[in-house]
């Protein structure tokens, strides 16, 4: 599935670099114990995220929602949200993935929910390098639970607005700017930024 979303470039200036998903050091058969016998795998770290975007009018100028969209967490100083976290009495739902397409990209699919007035959805899919700007961006996005989706297919494109930003495995953080997000005739400019952290990464 794709999903096309434009975002803003929000809080290009925070001091710490993305985190990449959980990691193991075991070798075939998981980590040994003291006493020889194969202990349990740790437990996966929790997906968390930080995200900022807004509407905006685009080319047609017929944005009938233009304005703030929600916002996760902060960007400055960096202060990402958990999955399962409960927010003005709503808990966040945050899905993602990051992985080496195994030529040097990554394949990435994150997602957002979070019910009540101030939250919304967002999800943004495509392959992504690590450098320079990355093209053909599936994204969307809505405000507030149960609001309009906005949506662009193969149409959105994510910069790395700073050298902390950046995709590896398991963590991926950008900014998205989707021109023509489109749900039923209105169009607008959809431009955001997002971290994901602790993401599924095979």
């Amino acid at each position: 599935m794709r999903v096309a979303v434009g975002l803003l470039v929000l809080g290009a200036t925070a001091g710490t670099a993305c985190k990449g998903g959980g990691s193991s050091d075991s070798g075939e058969g998981g980590p040994t114990a003291l006493d020889g016998s194969v202990a349990d795998d740790p437990p996966a770290a929790t997906s968390q995220v930080i995200f900022e975007g807004r509407l905006e009018a685009g080319t047609d100028d017929d944005c009938d929602e233009a304005g703030p969209l929600f916002a996760i967490g902060s960007f400055t100083p960096a202060t990402p949200v958990r999955d399962g976290e409960v927010i003005d009495g709503n808990t966040l739902r945050v899905t993602c993935a990051v992985a080496s397409d195994g030529a040097g990209a990554f394949d990435v699919d994150g997602a957002i929910f979070l019910a009540g007035a101030a939250g919304g959805r967002f999800r943004v899919v495509g392959k992504m390098g690590p450098s320079g700007e990355q093209s053909g961006i599936d994204g969307a996005f809505s405000r507030g639970e149960g609001g309009t989706t906005y949506e662009q297919q193969d149409g959105c494109v994510v910069r790395y607005a700073s050298a902390i930003q950046g995709v590896g495995p398991g963590r991926v953080w950008g900014e998205i700017t989707c021109p023509s997000a489109t749900s039923a005739g209105s169009s607008c400019q959809a431009i955001a930024q997002f971290r994901f952290e602790n993401c599924a990464s095979q």
